[in-house]
């Protein structure tokens, strides 16, 4: 619309000399006619103009009042659920229950928010429409980020929502309702600019009653100056949003640029046009790679009166080296009578959510790939039973090779009847009295019909309210220790019977033991007895070989005595109960060197004992295992003009003690040492070394009854070394010589 100024000039160049003379032919009366009506028709189209501009400006106060309030609340439920995700995605990473407030407070402001909303656009159904979608949206919103952490809490693993579908559907709401705002906004202002253009046509006209025109002109400037600033109040709102927002008239020309806009674009206004903003502002396809074409850009596309949703640009420029992320959302702006105005387009700037998103794709997946490697089967289920998930093993069990396959699905739907009930009242006993059921054993049968067992454990899924909202259970294999117990109980019965067995044969042998102790023992004693009776009485007049017969009888007697005491004592190690006491071995072994010590008197021994530790054990049987040991070492070493006999110990190669007893007596062949710890097993003759070959079978029977193992080392004529190996107890203590 032309202003005042070139309307005068228009005028000017218009009106030749002929229109002047015409005016000056007039009358006086008639010109005072003229002059009276234009002043009447001024002062009426004045009084005309300032009423209407009046309504205007009361509605268009209104109305910015009504935007103002609208892109608050809008912004207050933008920054409740970004604070209520945020949050959630700390509590993911964290498991601080802290992160959570948000979240839970997050149900009230909304509440407060979406009522404000209905009233401050309680005018538009469109936008009621709209803000009713955008509640439904956050209370799904809500209920997804709850999910997410229940099931954080419940076992820190979970499937995540796609929260990125809800949150922009949301925006995508906000951002038309933002957008209808503006273009209201802007078709109320140019209707404004345009009132305010026919005043001042008017004004002028007016002119020439300047009474009347100067008080109604301050008027016309006061309404302009209020215009004005209600105009610099709204474009402060839509200056303080976080979202970028951009207006072009048709031509391309920007006529509103907000700071949001660039901060996200990294860069200023341009004069260069649709075809230059791709260049200038660094604009790409998603493929980061391929300029996005000038004619589709969602503002170019705009202004010639089409819309665009939820466009994603990647911009990269010389600001911004490292690129950012934008979701685009444009629309035609028309004025009143649907003429095309321009387009507005609002840039949100998604680079922190992509890479969050990415962060926390990258942790499910990895959880997911953890939960797949488990040979546990691990699966989630709702509050009807149905399930939710479950890992790769449960689903190779059940012949399943998607996980569409499992979800919404139940337990009828892979196992027979029998087992669908025990398994669902499992799940309805946890989900009733919300306590864990743990290591349930139950059957299992998986695809090809086999049956196997499984401990079960679940738990209660819980929202953040605490309501149970589900359950999360683990399955072990138990089938081979079901196997093994079955086994074990087979095992356990003939254990019990040979025990029977046994104990019969025990019983024998304590017979035979009373039999050899009483009824061998009268007869050897008789034999005994009546030989030196008959070397006495008849021992004069024998000669040299009967003495020598009576007195084999004899010896040969005593040595038969002497076996059935070894027997009996081996016997007995084998049955007699051990007391598990502490012992000091070093206090055995002087005992038993001062006791030998007697039996070699006469004898050139040298002892080396070295210090011995203190052991837990029989301190009876392991005194008999010392004096064998001893007692041989000083009879094999009876050839020797000094004999020398070492005791000492060791630790084995598994913490355990090991003893010696070595000495430079005749030795043995290795060859033979097997047969060293027999019974009857000698490797001497017993015309040259006495002995029964019981001594060192009752010290393996008694190392062998304490946990420990014995063996031997020698050569012929280089002396033997006679080992044997007991559970460690503690430090050695010096011996008490």
């Amino acid at each position: 619309m032309l202003s005042g100024t070139g309307m005068q000039k228009i005028g000017v160049s218009q009106l030749d000399r002929r229109s002047w003379r015409a005016w000056l032919d007039f009358s006086l009366t008639t010109k005072g006619m003229i002059v009276i009506g234009i002043s009447l028709v001024c002062f009426l189209c004045l009084v005309v103009s300032l009423s209407i501009i009046q309504r205007q400006r009361a509605s268009l106060d209104l109305r910015i009042e009504r935007a103002f309030q609208a892109g608050t609340k809008i912004q207050t439920v933008l920054t409740v659920l970004s604070n209520a995700e945020s949050d959630t995605r700390g509590f993911l990473l964290t498991g601080e229950a802290s992160y959570l407030e948000a979240t839970e407070r997050a149900p009230a402001p909304l509440t407060s928010a979406f009522a404000a909303l209905r009233k401050a656009l309680a005018d538009s159904p469109s936008q009621l429409e709209r803000i009713a979608k955008v509640e439904s949206l956050s209370r799904r919103k809500l209920a997804a980020l709850q999910l997410l952490a229940a099931q954080r809490k419940s076992s820190g693993q979970s499937g995540r929502p796609d929260s990125r579908t809800l949150m922009d559907a949301m925006k995508r709401e906000l951002t038309a309702m933002r957008t209808e705002e503006a273009g209201i906004w802007l078709a109320r202002v140019e209707a404004e600019k345009t009132l305010r253009k026919s005043l001042s046509v008017t004004l002028y006209g007016a002119a020439l009653l300047s009474m009347l025109a100067g008080g109604l002109a301050i008027r016309a400037q006061l309404v302009q100056e209020a215009l004005e600033h209600q105009t610099n109040i709204l474009q402060s709102v839509l200056t303080s949003i976080r979202d970028g927002v951009v207006v072009a008239d048709t031509a391309g020309k920007f006529l509103f640029f907000n700071e949001a806009a660039g901060r996200v674009l990294q860069a200023g206004q341009t004069d260069a046009g649709p075809g230059g903003w791709t260049e200038h502002y660094g604009l790409f396809l998603p493929d980061t790679i391929t300029p996005f074409p000038p004619d589709e850009l969602p503002l170019a596309r705009a202004i010639k009166g089409e819309i665009k949703d939820d466009v994603e640009i990647f911009v990269r420029n010389r600001w911004q080296p490292e690129g950012a992320w934008l979701t685009v959302t444009a629309r035609p702006l028309r004025g009143k009578d649907g003429v095309l105005r321009g387009g507005v387009a609002v840039l949100n700037d998604t680079t922190e959510r992509r890479r969050v998103h990415e962060i926390l794709t990258q942790e499910r997946n990895l959880l997911r790939t953890l939960i797949d490697q488990l040979p546990e089967y691990i699966f989630a289920k709702d509050e009807q039973s149905r399930y939710l998930l479950a890992n790769a093993a449960l689903m190779r069990a059940q012949g399943i090779s998607t996980r569409d396959q499992i979800a919404g699905r139940t337990d009828s739907d892979f196992f027979p009847q029998h087992l669908t009930e025990r398994y669902r009242a499992g799940d309805e006993a946890v989900l009733r009295s919300g306590q864990a059921m743990v290591d349930e054993e139950e059957p299992f049968v998986d695809q090809e019909g086999n049956t196997a067992w499984i401990s079960t454990t679940k738990v209660p899924l819980r929202d953040a309210g605490g309501s149970i909202i589900g359950l999360v259970g683990i399955c072990h294999d138990i089938t081979v220790r079901k196997h093994n117990e079955e086994r074990i109980e087979k095992l356990s019965e003939t254990l019990r019977l040979r025990a029977e067995e046994l104990e019969t044969v025990n019983k024998e042998l304590n017979a035979f033991s009373y039999s050899v102790s009483h009824d061998l023992r009268a007869p050897l004693r008789h034999i005994d007895g009546f030989a030196e009776l008959l070397m006495k009485s008849a021992g004069p007049v024998l000669n040299e070989k009967s003495r020598r017969y009576v007195s084999t009888i004899s010896q040969s007697a005593k040595e038969l005595g002497q076996l059935i005491d070894d027997l009996l004592t081996f016997s007995r190690m084998g049955r007699s109960e051990m007391r598990n006491i502490q012992v000091s071995l070093d206090q055995l072994v002087c005992r038993a060197v001062e006791e030998i010590g007697r039996d070699a008197h006469g004898r050139d021994v040298s002892w080396k004992i070295a210090a011995l530790p203190v052991i837990q054990g029989d301190p009876a049987m392991l005194r008999l295992v010392i004096v064998n040991l001893l007692s041989n070492a000083v009879k094999y070493t009876r050839k020797q003009a000094q004999a020398e006999i070492e005791i000492g110990s060791s630790s084995g190669p598994s913490g355990e003690i090991v003893v010696y007893v070595r000495d430079n007596g005749v030795g043995f062949d290795m060859q033979y040492v097997d047969k060293l710890f027999g019974v009857f097993q000698r490797l001497h003759g017993a015309n040259e070394f006495e002995g029964t070959g019981i001594g060192l079978a009752n010290v393996r029977r008694i190392i062998h009854r304490h946990g420990g193992r014995t063996w031997a080392e020698g050569a012929i004529d280089r002396g033997a070394t006679f080992y044997f190996s007991l559970p460690q107890y503690e430090e050695a203590v010096p011996c008490l010589s």
